[in-house]
């Protein structure tokens, strides 16, 4: 299979190209920045396809020029996140819109915080956009394209983690550094689900392949690890001071990520393993904090 992939060259997104290669695919890349190009233009099997986000018409035709798509592009500035948002939506449009009647497949990018966090998050779970629309507009476009001809599902990631990741846990080991304590709010009993990289990117793959119109699922390896253990392993990473600091003191700690750290869901991935044949493998959370960050 000809496969378009947006984000590339990012954190999933390289992974998704090692893992499609590595199973027969071909790929097309989108890449932006042509710096980025060269770090996987060499690879037998992968083309270039210059655009971004921002440029509908290349989003168009590279889902017009592939046999399916798996959507990973995201910008992750969150002083715009709604502007950002509105562009996701954008690009989802455009690319599902030329797909429509094809049966091709058409994998994108969420996350379980769409769906109700008061109990264990499952893939059968929807989106809820009332209050807090985040990611969900995206995805319920996604799953609306199953209707219209389009294999489309969903790929909900939680906290990723692994080798070269630049994203919240480089952040919070920063923050730790500078501030010289390990700190966690309250009893620090907030959970966070998370997965290795390569098991994440995996389950794209795996979705393209075979997964079903209209489905939703989760590249979920631990259900939920409680904050205070991850604090605890940053701070044994950098021999700081591990401590609690009151929920009012948060902002001032973590900044603009007080939200982030102040996460608590849980979610399974338990219909995924079943239905894909998807087992994840690669560490855990708090063993690749002591190996990559």
């Amino acid at each position: 299979m000809h496969v378009f992939v947006t984000g590339a060259t990012g954190f999933i997104g390289s992974r998704i190209v090692n893992v499609l290669l590595s199973r027969g695919h071909t790929v097309l890349a989108l890449v932006r920045n042509p710096a980025k190009a060269a770090t996987i233009e060499s690879k037998p099997g992968v083309t270039i396809h210059t655009g971004s986000l921002t440029d509908l018409e290349s989003l168009k035709a590279g889902a017009l020029a592939a046999d399916g798509v798996i959507h990973t592009a995201f910008v992750h500035d969150f002083s715009k996140f709604e502007e950002n948002i509105a562009l996701d939506v954008a690009a989802i449009k455009t690319m599902t819109e030329v797909l429509k009647g094809t049966s091709k497949p058409f994998v994108s990018t969420s996350t379980p915080l769409v769906a109700d966090p008061r109990k264990v998050i499952t893939e059968t779970d929807r989106a809820q956009v009332v209050n807090s629309p985040g990611r969900g507009p995206a995805e319920n476009l996604v799953l609306k394209s199953a209707a219209d001809g389009v294999r489309s599902s969903i790929v909900r990631v939680p906290v990723v983690h692994g080798e070269n990741d630049q994203n919240l846990l480089p952040s919070l080991c920063k923050i730790a550094k500078e501030k010289k304590i390990a700190a966690y709010s309250g009893t620090g009993s907030n959970r966070w689900p998370a997965v290795e990289v390569n098991d994440a990117a995996l389950v794209f793959v795996l979705a393209l392949e075979k997964g079903t119109p209209g489905s939703v699922y989760h590249a979920i390896a631990e259900q939920g690890i409680e904050f205070h253990e991850i604090a605890t392993a940053i701070g044994k990473k950098y021999k700081l001071e591990v401590k609690s600091i009151p929920r009012e003191e948060a902002g001032g700690y973590y900044g603009g990520l007080a939200g982030f750290a102040g996460f608590n869901f849980v979610a399974s991935s338990e219909i995924t393993q079943k239905e894909l044949g998807w087992t994840p493998k690669g560490d855990g959370i708090i063993a690749n904090i002591g190996k990559y960050y």
